[in-house]
């Protein structure tokens, strides 16, 4: 079992999927009840409700998988993970580091920048 949670993808702590669902859910239920305040169409209201919740969580689920953290700033997505008592928890939440609060951290993308140009620089000659 430990062995399991070791694996886990960090992209379920970003959020779990019942708050997705919910979120959605609460977006098909003001669109349900925008159209039967307005329209008074109790089946009409019901499909643009289901429609509405659809969309809502295909758009959550979408923006969740593309999401990708800044590699410059560190970031610990569980909080809860570095107060548990859990063994190896604290090693899978990571805690910023204070004392590199405002400073500048190097880039990869940097690295390749100044090679490119080195490169193009040995070309011209």
């Amino acid at each position: 079992m430990n062995r399991e949670r070791k694996q886990e993808s960090p992209r379920r702590t970003l959020m779990k999927p019942f708050e997705v669902v919910g979120i959605s859910a609460v977006f098909g239920l003001f669109v349900f009840f925008i159209v039967v305040y307005t329209i008074k169409n109790w089946t009409l209201a019901l499909i643009l409700g289901g429609v509405a919740m659809v969309i809502v969580l295909l758009v959550l689920a979408l923006l969740l998988l593309s999401y990708k953290p800044n590699p410059d700033v560190p970031v610990y997505l569980d909080r809860h993970l570095y107060e548990s008592a859990e063994p190896g928890a604290k090693d899978a939440a990571l805690r910023p580091d204070p004392s590199a609060h405002g400073q500048q951290l190097p880039r990869e993308e940097d690295a390749r920048d100044e090679d490119a140009r080195d490169q193009d620089a040995r070309n011209a000659e």
